[in-house]
């Protein structure tokens, strides 16, 4: 799940996993949580058929279009693209036309890779951010997903060891976890809490992933904890160095 992509729908973090998944829970979510539109009640009132007939055309199982995960990261029910297009549909035309351009998007970035870059600082000037603190925000980007990648095979299995791991590092780095740093700051739950910091504490949070995916590789550390504890360890030696040193 290192691969996740959070898109902003007024408001609402909706994931996708590449161009491949979407996570329905989200759009869900993003559509006011009616209890009658959840993703299970939809495919087994209307969608059903869609999703047995599209198994069919792929040649696939349909646990490997439509499936349920545990985690506070990445849980919920995933579905294909297709089905989370339908879905969408099915929910609001405003939803389903976000979602469709999102895939399309990503259809557009695996063919140009810059283009991707190119939208991201487009965004955040758009938000106001000067290019010093866009440089910083994007390495961070960089370094997480490269951290994300190392984590990926060494995690107990519930699929939170990414979530301990930046717990560790924001609570060395600013002192608070995401939801403590949201309520200081009076974001909305959803809110990707980087997208708030300051260009100095980007920085110390992208030297501190790199440094910890290099020391657990090259000590082969594994769990959850350990991984977090690594994490907690490191950040905090950075951020003293840079407080105290007035870096």
């Amino acid at each position: 799940m290192s691969n996740i992509i959070k898109r902003d729908f007024h408001g609402i973090q909706i994931a996708f996993e590449g161009k491949e998944q979407v996570s329905l829970t989200d759009l869900w979510k993003a559509a006011g949580s009616v209890d009658n539109k959840n993703p299970n009640e939809w495919a087994r009132r209307s969608g059903e058929t869609f999703i047995n007939d599209l198994a069919q055309s792929l040649n696939t199982a349909k646990n490997r279009i439509w499936k349920s995960r545990r985690g506070k990261i990445g849980g919920g029910t995933w579905a294909h693209w297709q089905i989370g297009l339908a879905y969408a549909q099915y929910l609001s035309t405003d939803l389903h036309r976000f979602v469709n351009q999102c895939f399309m998007e990503y259809v557009q970035e695996a063919n140009n890779p810059g283009l991707k870059m190119d939208r991201a600082i487009d965004g955040y000037r758009r938000k106001g951010k000067d290019d010093s603190w866009i440089e910083a925000r994007l390495k961070s980007k960089l370094t997480t997903k490269n951290r994300n990648s190392v984590l990926s095979n060494r995690q107990d299995g519930d699929g939170n060891i990414y979530a301990m791991c930046s717990t560790a590092t924001n609570r060395a780095i600013i002192g608070m976890d995401s939801t403590e740093y949201r309520e200081q700051k009076q974001l909305a739950k959803s809110t990707p809490i980087r997208d708030h910091m300051s260009r100095r504490q980007l920085l110390e949070i992208a030297l501190t992933e790199d440094v910890c995916a290099e020391r657990i590789l090259e000590a082969d550390i594994r769990g959850n904890k350990n991984c977090a504890n690594v994490h907690s360890i490191v950040g905090g030696r950075i951020h003293h160095a840079v407080t105290t040193r007035g870096i």
